[in-house]
């Protein structure tokens, strides 16, 4: 005669519930095999792929010999209202020379790579700096012959597609 815990597992492997359940984890796992194994293939592509770069496009990834022109470590606190006009509109000028300089030497591949680098460099101290402007005395503005409202909009512009950082300067914009 079967003891009652064979009785009991018996009933439980004929129960519908159990084998839809049963059937479920199965196919979690398989999924879930599925997905490791694709993750696997991907790494091991990308360090195939990594492998395969030359020693120079490799260290072209990771260093960064530019410096910005402007200190983002400034203390705005020092500087009077015009001299922080004055640096927005110096932030302008290195922020446009660097782009246009980059336009015209799209064929050359090296200059390329170094503009790009220096706008991005320079994107970021910029907006340090741009920010410590606004908490200290809010938004530029002016008359239009200087246009300084103009100027400093481009800054935050460049960051267009992060927009929790542009929602920084938004609420500086909007008052």
């Amino acid at each position: 005669m079967p003891s009652y815990a064979q009785t009991t597992l018996a009933n439980i492997y004929q129960d519908p519930l159990f084998n839809r359940v049963k059937s479920m984890v199965l196919d979690i796992k398989q999924h879930w095999i599925r997905t490791v194994l694709c993750a696997l293939i991907a790494s091991v592509t990308h360090i195939l792929h990594a492998q395969s770069l030359s020693k120079t496009d490799f260290a072209d990834l990771f260093s960064i010999k530019e410096y910005p022109r402007l200190d983002s470590s400034i203390n705005i606190n020092t500087l009077s209202r015009e001299e922080c006009n004055q640096l927005i509109e110096r932030m302008f000028e290195v922020d446009q020379q660097y782009r246009d300089s980059l336009n015209r030497n799209m064929q050359d591949k090296a200059q390329f790579k170094r503009f790009g680098r220096l706008i991005t460099v320079n994107d970021v101290a910029n907006r340090a700096v741009l920010l410590k402007i606004l908490k200290r005395y809010g938004w530029p503005c002016d008359t239009d012959k200087r246009k300084l409202s103009y100027k400093a909009w481009f800054i935050p512009w460049h960051t267009r597609s992060n927009h929790e950082m542009l929602s920084e300067f938004y609420s500086y914009m909007k008052k």
